[in-house]
């Protein structure tokens, strides 16, 4: 089983060449959010792969484990409030009305967890998003020979969305070849 420590790791050592060797496509998957005004939270914010597309936002917060990540981030957006942080650990004075969790869901150890950490960081009626810019297939095939040792394989999106189900209504499923995504308001 893997663990934060060896995820901070990975993500720490692959940081100086994310941006040349990471797949993303986050507009297919922005451009169906409303941002508007929002106070969102971006977890595992990377290299800051989201953070042109957010710019309408009323606040945004971006949290990662791996210092390097953020500070490769900081520098394209120094104006972004970045913490090096887990979701688990995640403690601000604030919460939000969207929270996005863009290709990182499979390292998302706790799910459980997460989805309390989650619940009780949204607004009454906030909204999650867990996306990929790839299908459930290419993300397991890529997690399969790159990083087994900190990923989980992904579930159908209508399956993995069951357990997110207690505390959130399940608003969109999408789970395509190349993209999967689930996003939920909630109760």
């Amino acid at each position: 089983m893997f663990n934060e420590e060896n995820i901070k790791d990975f993500f720490n050592e692959k940081a100086k060449d994310w941006d040349k060797t990471s797949i993303s496509d986050p507009v297919k998957i922005i451009n169906n959010l409303n941002i508007k005004n929002k106070d969102i939270l971006d977890v595992g914010c990377g290299t800051g792969i989201l953070e042109k597309y957010l710019d309408e936002a009323k606040s945004l917060d971006c949290i990662d484990l791996s210092q390097k990540m953020i500070d490769i981030a900081k520098e394209k957006y120094p104006n972004i409030n970045y913490i090096c942080t887990s979701i688990y650990n995640y403690c601000p004075n604030k919460k939000y009305d969207l929270i996005i969790m863009y290709n990182v869901y499979p390292h998302l150890i706790d799910k459980k967890k997460l989805i309390d950490k989650v619940y009780n960081l949204l607004k009454n009626n906030g909204t999650f998003i867990v996306a990929h810019g790839d299908g459930k297939e290419g993300i397991n095939n890529h997690h399969k020979h790159h990083a087994k040792k900190i990923s989980t394989q992904l579930r159908s999106a209508k399956e993995e969305s069951k357990i997110w189900k207690d505390k959130f209504k399940i608003t969109n499923i999408v789970d395509e070849e190349d993209r999967y995504y689930f996003s939920g308001i909630a109760r």
